[in-house]
């Protein structure tokens, strides 16, 4: 019965990691696509050009580090996380997405209100976050719409906030929308939010989700980091 009982928990454990994987190499695969098609299809300088293959690069290698934390789950119980520029970490998820929403034409609007913010976070994991929730957004965004990516941080806190201007969620799915498995995508694997939320609180912070009448806002808030 013991064997048996365990034999079911690596199942789902690997079970569990299989979809993590799919989820989540789907955002970098999706910018290596764009990226790739835009250097075939049109005409670029040598710089834009540089900068796309740069992309390329600097996301295959997320990818990897990507696989190889989520393959390193079964023994690795948290995310190691260390000082990091919160600022910088959104500015290049905003480099990484601005493709696809040049593509839906889609504006991006981003501000740091407390000059430098650090946060505990493990940098690759952040951006996975902010991917996961930008992409989320361009997707639901009509042409001309808007991103916008807030920190306002004080003495022992970063808020990052990002927020649109879509059709927003729905009052009775938002207690919800964190949960394992859950979505409202045909094509969804409801894995995105719920592994954002465990990056966060792992870190020691909190997310939360909340519609308006403007469109939907997200708000991390992380433990900070200042020297």
């Amino acid at each position: 019965m013991e064997q048996k009982q365990a034999r079911i928990e690596k199942i789902a454990v690997l079970n569990e990691i299989t979809s993590e994987v799919a989820h989540e190499i789907r955002n970098p695969l999706s910018i290596i696509a764009t990226s790739a098609e835009t250097i075939a299809s049109k005409k670029l300088s040598a710089r834009e050009i540089e900068r796309l293959a740069n992309d390329i690069q600097e996301e295959t290698e997320r990818m990897s580090g990507l696989l190889k934390r989520l393959l390193s789950l079964p023994t690795q119980k948290t995310i190691q996380h260390s000082r990091t520029d919160i600022g910088e970490a959104v500015s290049r998820t905003f480099k990484f997405i601005s493709q696809k929403a040049q593509e839906k034409q889609v504006h991006l609007e981003f501000s740091c209100e407390s000059g430098e913010c650090y946060a505990m976070i493990n940098r690759e994991a952040f951006i996975q976050v902010c991917l996961n929730l930008s992409l989320n957004a361009i997707e639901v965004l009509p042409e001309n719409g808007t991103l916008k990516a807030v920190i306002k941080a004080d003495r022992d806190t970063v808020d990052v906030y990002i927020t649109d201007n879509g059709p927003g969620i729905p009052e009775n799915i938002i207690p919800r929308i964190f949960e394992p498995f859950f979505t409202t995508k045909p094509e969804g694997t409801g894995l995105g939010l719920a592994i954002s939320k465990r990056i966060i609180n792992e870190a020691g912070g909190s997310i939360k989700a909340a519609s308006t009448a403007e469109g939907t806002v997200f708000r991390i808030r992380l433990p900070g980091a200042e020297d």
